[in-house]
């Protein structure tokens, strides 16, 4: 996984979810994991696994699953 830190991420319905914030590497090899994905107002942050990732651009994370009442 090739992410930014501040990339926006959208859900697979084109919502918009957040952006960016953390990433989380493998100590060992030093791969991205795990993206934190910093949502607005009340809503909690995701942690997001390259598998929920369908597509990343240079512009935006599109995810592989709506976040409806997340």
């Amino acid at each position: 996984m090739n992410v930014r830190h501040g990339t926006k991420v959208v859900d697979s319905k084109g919502t918009p979810v957040g952006t960016v914030d953390h990433l989380m590497h493998n100590l060992s090899t030093g791969e991205i994991t795990k993206s934190v994905v910093r949502r607005r107002g009340e809503a909690r942050d995701l942690f997001v696994s390259e598998d929920e990732v369908s597509q990343i651009t240079d512009d935006e994370v599109v995810l592989a699953i709506s976040v409806d009442g997340v």
